[in-house]
């Protein structure tokens, strides 16, 4: 950022030398008479200017490719500025979730083997485009959802299919990260097999094995 910044910074000073190089009114023979202390030209002293005529023709094409330098230093100066100094466009971040999250309200019990059991709690992260979760028709078209299940008409399917894939399971199977990932994904399998839900997860948020 430093770097760019001084890139800018010679390029404006460029500019301005290029400026007063070619856009810079220049001192008449007069002025400059009176400065080296000589008298401005008269009918006796013709203006050297005139001596110098082909001279002045020749500056003639160096002016203009000065004059294009100039305005080339200003051009380069602007896009430094654009580059450098103008605050740039953030793009909008995408999300880390994509897709609802659909609860299921009630605990599951599970019996394991080996006499034991875990209460299991369970959520559906949902496909943006799903709407098996929507009100609008809810259990038995538009009838209200029995105790512990939400609007989900195909819930209590979800939850049997939980139920079925752990039952009897050893519990290092749900103590275990990646062991329980695997049962994650033959869940979401087993729902897109057996139901109209597109869930893209199945998420435990609370997990406890007795």
């Amino acid at each position: 950022m430093k770097k760019k910044l001084i890139i800018v910074v010679v390029a404006l000073v460029a500019a301005g030398g290029a400026y007063k190089t070619v856009l810079a009114k220049p001192a008449t023979p007069a002025a400059k008479a009176k400065v080296e202390g000589a008298e401005p030209p008269g009918r006796d002293r013709p203006d050297p200017a005139a001596w110098s005529n082909p001279v002045a023709r020749r500056r003639r094409p160096m002016k203009k490719k000065m004059l294009i330098i100039a305005v080339a230093a200003l051009v380069v100066a602007g896009g430094a500025y654009k580059t450098v100094l103008a605050k740039p466009i953030e793009k909008a971040k995408k999300p880390n979730v994509e897709g609802t999250l659909y609860v299921l309200q009630k605990e599951f019990l599970i019996n394991l083997a080996d006499s034991r059991y875990a209460k299991v709690s369970a959520a559906l992260l949902l496909d943006p485009k799903d709407h098996s979760a929507a009100a609008a028709g809810g259990h038995g078209g538009g009838a209200a959802p029995p105790e512990g299940y939400g609007a989900m008409t195909q819930e209590a399917i979800i939850r049997a299919i939980v139920t079925d894939a752990l039952t009897g399971l050893d519990a290092g199977e749900l103590e275990e990260a990646k062991k329980r990932d695997r049962l994650r994904k033959e869940i979401v399998e087993r729902i897109h097999e057996e139901t109209d839900v597109h869930a893209d997860d199945i998420l435990f948020p609370d997990l406890t094995v007795q």
